[in-house]
């Protein structure tokens, strides 16, 4: 990080206490995983799509958002910035995913080419599985501190 912009860190606080509040954050994320795989695939679903799936899936995509938000005001040194800096783009990606997945759902264009992409909404995919592994990533180099 530029010297420039250390001024507007927060103060510092120990790699235990970092790792803790990332693990925090992390286990939020998976803890609304299942509804997100749910959501978007009801949203790739033949068929009309129920009114409740996008209310869910907007929801769960403002979840996400203020889950970035929460990443964001974690104090972390360089160390664990590029740890800090995957968790922020695996929670885009659930963001973004959930929210281009209502909007394909509930489009007031019939489109023909926007309906196939539509149904070839199928779950996260791997994305979901990378939030997991870094979530056990996070625990255990917390339990390997001394």
């Amino acid at each position: 990080m530029p010297d420039f912009l250390r001024r507007f860190r927060h103060p510092a606080v120990s790699p235990e206490q970092q790792l803790t509040r990332l693990l925090s954050l992390l286990d939020r994320a998976i803890a609304v995983a299942p509804e997100t795989e749910t959501a978007v695939r009801a949203c790739g679903a033949a068929g009309e799509v129920p009114g409740h799936v996008g209310r869910a899936g907007g929801e769960l995509a403002g979840t996400y958002h203020r889950l970035r938000e929460e990443l964001h005001e974690i104090p972390v040194d360089d160390e664990r910035a590029p740890l800090a800096a995957e968790i922020e783009r695996l929670l885009q990606y659930h963001q973004w995913l959930l929210h281009s997945a209502v909007q394909l759902a509930f489009s007031l264009d019939p489109d023909p080419r926007r309906e196939a992409m539509r149904r070839r909404l199928d779950g996260v995919g791997p994305p979901a599985a990378r939030l997991r592994a870094t979530r056990a990533r996070v625990a255990a180099q917390l339990r390997s501190m001394p």
